[in-house]
């Protein structure tokens, strides 16, 4: 069986929790620390879903997932600046490793109207070497858009 490892990263435990109980068929560990779920994609192949947290001083678990990690989503709440910021500083982490794909997904209030993607990229600008597409957390379609998006960007890497 074959493993595809993606590390799902966010400035609080929560939206990694959300986002990873609505993607995986099971979730075999959750800690107040640390998530992991698992898609059982077929019998031939299975994708694991790391939570991670990212910062500085707690860079050992994401050093050794980083080694064979398809790439990283990086969560944050599209109405709350704090989360914003703490998305960008996340994103920072990840710059050296600049051949590892990042996903922004920013999660959308049920309240909150789209913004078209054009206008985003122009206007916020998190960082060049990451995609960026919005979500909604409670919605399992739209989350698992996201895992689409990072998957699309590992085969651009690879062609």
């Amino acid at each position: 069986m074959r493993i595809g490892e993606i590390a799902i990263v966010a400035s609080s435990l929560e939206p990694k929790l959300e986002f990873i109980k609505i993607a995986s068929d099971e979730i075999p560990i959750e800690s107040a620390d640390f998530v992991f779920g698992r898609i059982m994609i077929n019998n031939q192949l299975v994708v694991h879903l790391y939570g991670l947290n990212c910062q500085q001083e707690d860079s050992v678990s994401l050093d050794v997932v980083s080694k064979k990690v398809l790439g990283y989503i990086v969560l944050f709440n599209w109405d709350d600046e704090e989360s914003l910021e703490q998305a960008k500083q996340i994103v920072d982490t990840l710059k050296v490793k600049k051949n590892v794909p990042v996903v922004i997904a920013a999660n959308l209030n049920k309240n909150t109207t789209p913004i078209p993607q054009q206008l985003v990229n122009i206007d916020l600008n998190l960082s060049e070497f990451c995609d960026f597409t919005f979500y909604q957390a409670s919605d399992p379609i739209s989350v698992k858009q996201v895992l689409v998006v990072l998957i699309d960007s590992v085969l651009e890497k690879l062609n």
